[in-house]
C-alpha cells in the first residue's frame, strides 16, 4: 500500500488500441482483480490504428511509420491533432493517413491546416468589425431586436453545443470534430458572416449593426471554447486577442453546456425562483408562491389574483382557458386541472397547442396575460414552454404530460382530417403559421429547417449564375415559383438575404407563372422552381457557342468510352477495376451530355 497506489488506482478510463486487448488489457484486468480485489478501470475506450498510405499497420519492424514532427513543421500541431481526431468514425475504426513520403506531404493534414486558416481569417474579420470591443463589452445579443439570420445562427450554435456534448459523452470524438467543422466552416463562415457584412458597414449607432456585432462576438467565443480540446493552440491565441484577457487561459474556461445556454442568463444555470420573479411587473416585490394546488372549480379566477393582483383583469381570458380545459377529453383535462398557477397551466396548454399546430388565435389570447406577454417577447414561446415543462414539472409529470399530449393529438387529429381545437377567442382569424419571420425562440430546430430553404435557394441561384457564366458583379432577375403558401412566406421573410448573397436585382415570388419563359436557366430546391431569365444579362450567342463546344467534348469522350467497352478483348483482358472505371466514366459523360443539352434547350 503506497501513496501512488492509493492516488492512482483504480483509474476511470483506459484508452487503447484493439490490437492489445488480449495481450495487455485482459491481463491488467485479471492481475488487478487478483492482487487488489478491484477492477483497475471502469471504462475501456478502444480506438483504431493509424495506417499508412498503403493501408498497412505502422510498426517499427516494417519501418513504415510517419514522423509526426515532419507534419507538424509543415502544417502545424493543431492540424495534425485535428486530423487524427476527425478521421475517427466510430469506436475501433482504423485511420488511413494520406502521406507522400517523397515530399512529406499529406492531403488529410493539409485539409485541417486549411480549416485552421479559415478560422483564423474569420476571427480576424470579426475582430476588425467589433470596434475594439470584447464579447463582454458588447453584451449578449437581445432576442427582441435580433434579425432572422441572428436567430438562425444562434439556433444552429445551440444545436451544435448539444450535439458536441452528446458526442463527447459517448466517446464520439470524430463525430464531434466533424460537426464542429461543418458548423464553423459552413454555417458561421460561409453563410452568417456573409449575411451580416452589409449590416457591419452601417453607421456605428445602427441597432442592426450592434446586434450583428454582439452575435458575431458571442458565437465566435463559443466556437473557440467548443473547438479548444481539438485545436488548443490556435483557439487559445484567438481567444486571448478576442477577449483581451491576458491573465486567464481558455483551457480553464467552462466548456459550453446546453443547460447554461438555455437559461435566460445564458451563462448561469436557471433558478426557478429568480426566473419567476423576473417575469413579474417591476412594481411587484413579493416572491410568488410555487406550490401547486388543485383548482377548486373550472371558472375560479382566484389563482390570478393570488399570483399577482394586477392579473385579475385577465379573468375573462382565464375563463376562456378554463372552458378549453373543460372541453378536453377527461384524462387530458384532469392533468391540466391539477395546477393552480396560471403561468404553469397556460404554458402547459401552449405545449399542447404548439404540438397540434393550432392557429395563432390561441397564442394571441394567451399572450393577453400581463405575465406572459413580456415573457414571450423576451425569450420566445418556444423557450417558455420548454422552461415550464423542464423546471416546473418533475420527470414523472413531464412523462405524464408527453403521454397526455399524444393522447390528445390522437383524439383531436386521429388519422383523418384534422379537427379544430376549441378556440381561446371567439373571433375567426386566418393568421399564417408561426414562421421564421415572427419567431423569437432562440432554440428552434424548425427555424433551422425553414432557413435551409433560403440557403438552398441562394445556392441554386449561384449555381445557375456559374452555369450561365455570369460575372460576379452583374445582378440578375430571379423568379421563385411554388404553390406552397408556407414556402412563399419563408422566401418573402428572407428575400433580403437572397438579393444580397445571390446578387439579385429583382426578385419575384409567385404561386404560379403567368406565362412560359424562354431563354431562362432553371433549377429546383424542394418544391420551389428557381428561374433566372438570361436576356439582357449574358451574351446568349457566346453562351450557346460555349455550351456546344463543351457538349462536343463530352460526346466525343462518351463515344470513345463506348468503343472501348464494346471491344470484347478490352472487357475480357483488362483488370476488373479498369473496366468498372470505364463504365462509371461513360455514365458520367452521358449524364453531363444530358445536362448540357438541357441547358442548350433553355436558351
Amino acid at each position: 500500500q503506497t501513496a501512488d497506489l492509493k492516488t492512482y488506482y483504480p483509474t476511470t478510463t483506459l484508452v487503447t488500441g484493439f490490437d492489445i486487448i488480449f495481450f495487455w488489457v485482459a491481463r491488467m484486468t485479471m492481475m488487478g482483480g487478483h492482487f487488489t480485489g478491484e477492477m483497475p478501470f471502469k471504462t475501456v475506450y478502444i480506438h483504431g490504428l493509424v495506417r499508412d498510405e498503403n493501408n498497412k499497420k505502422m510498426s517499427k519492424t516494417a519501418g513504415n511509420g510517419i514522423d509526426p514532427l515532419l507534419l507538424i513543421d509543415k502544417y502545424g500541431t493543431d492540424a495534425l491533432r485535428y486530423t487524427l481526431v476527425k478521421e475517427v468514425a466510430g469506436a475501433g475504426q482504423d485511420i488511413r493517413l494520406e502521406y507522400n513520403r517523397k515530399t512529406d506531404e499529406s492531403a488529410s493534414v493539409e485539409a485541417s491546416r486549411n480549416f485552421a486558416n479559415k478560422l483564423w481569417n474569420a476571427a480576424r474579420f470579426v475582430m476588425m468589425n467589433l470596434d475594439g470591443k470584447t464579447p463582454q463589452e458588447l453584451g449578449k445579443p437581445a432576442p427582441e431586436v435580433m434579425e432572422l439570420s441572428d436567430r438562425w445562427i444562434l439556433s444552429r450554435f445551440y444545436q451544435v453545443v448539444r450535439q458536441t456534448n452528446d458526442s463527447l459523452e459517448n466517446y464520439g470524438m470524430g463525430e464531434a470534430a466533424k460537426g464542429l467543422y461543418d458548423f464553423i466552416w459552413g454555417d458561421f463562415c460561409d453563410w452568417y458572416i456573409e449575411m451580416v457584412k452589409s449590416r457591419l458597414r452601417e453607421d456605428a449607432s445602427s441597432p442592426s449593426r450592434k446586434v450583428a456585432q454582439a452575435t458575431l462576438a458571442y458565437v465566435l467565443e463559443g466556437i473557440l471554447k467548443l473547438l479548444h480540446p481539438f485545436m488548443p493552440h490556435i483557439t487559445e491565441e484567438i481567444w486571448h486577442t478576442l477577449t483581451q484577457k491576458s491573465d486567464e487561459a481558455l483551457a480553464l474556461q467552462p466548456y459550453p453546456q446546453v443547460g447554461d445556454i438555455e437559461g435566460t442568463n445564458w451563462s448561469e444555470p436557471v433558478s426557478l425562483e429568480a426566473e419567476t420573479r423576473s417575469l413579474l411587473p417591476a412594481s411587484t416585490t413579493e416572491t410568488p408562491k410555487t406550490e401547486l394546488k388543485p383548482i377548486a372549480s373550472a371558472s375560479d379566477s382566484g389563482a390570478l389574483s393570488r399570483l399577482n393582483p394586477s392579473l385579475s383583469q385577465s379573468a375573462s381570458i382565464w375563463n376562456q382557458v378554463a372552458k378549453v380545459l373543460s372541453e378536453l377529453p377527461d384524462e387530458i383535462g384532469k392533468f391540466f386541472n391539477q395546477y393552480q398557477q396560471p403561468l404553469i397551466v397556460v404554458t402547459l396548454l401552449l405545449v399542447t397547442i404548439i404540438t397540434l399546430k393550432v392557429t395563432l388565435a390561441a397564442v394571441s389570447a394567451i399572450n393577453s396575460f400581463p405575465i406572459l406577454q413580456p415573457t414571450f417577447e423576451l425569450i420566445g414561446i418556444g423557450y417558455t414552454t420548454w422552461f415550464a415543462s423542464r423546471y416546473l414539472l418533475t420527470v414523472a409529470k413531464r412523462q405524464e404530460l408527453a403521454a397526455a399530449t399524444v393522447a390528445l393529438k390522437e383524439q383531436v387529429i386521429g388519422t383523418g382530417e384534422p379537427k379544430p381545437l376549441p378556440r381561446l377567442v371567439a373571433e375567426d382569424t386566418k393568421s399564417p403559421p408561426a414562421l421564421i419571420s415572427a419567431s423569437t425562440s432562440l432554440i428552434d430546430p424548425q427555424l433551422e429547417q425553414q432557413f435551409e430553404l433560403l440557403l438552398g435557394t441562394i445556392r441554386t441561384i449561384r449555381n445557375l449564375r456559374a452555369e450561365a457564366d455570369i460575372k460576379p458583379g452583374v445582378k440578375v432577375t430571379v423568379i421563385l415559383q411554388t404553390s406552397s403558401r408556407e414556402e412563399r412566406q419563408i422566401l418573402e421573410a428572407g428575400q433580403s438575404y437572397i438579393k444580397d448573397l445571390a446578387k439579385v436585382a429583382s426578385l419575384t415570388i409567385t404561386p404560379e407563372l403567368e406565362q412560359e419563359l424562354k431563354t431562362t436557366m432553371a433549377g429546383v430546391i424542394g418544391t420551389v422552381q428557381v428561374l433566372m431569365p438570361l436576356e439582357g444579362v449574358v451574351d446568349l450567342e457566346a453562351l450557346r457557342a460555349k455550351l456546344e463546344r463543351d457538349l462536343g467534348k463530352v460526346e466525343a469522350e462518351a463515344k470513345s468510352l463506348s468503343g472501348r467497352l464494346a471491344n470484347q478483348n478490352f472487357v475480357s483482358k483488362a483488370p476488373a477495376d479498369i473496366v468498372q472505371g470505364a463504365k462509371e466514366a461513360l455514365a458520367e459523360a452521358e449524364k453531363q451530355a444530358e445536362i448540357l443539352r438541357d441547358r442548350l434547350s433553355q436558351i
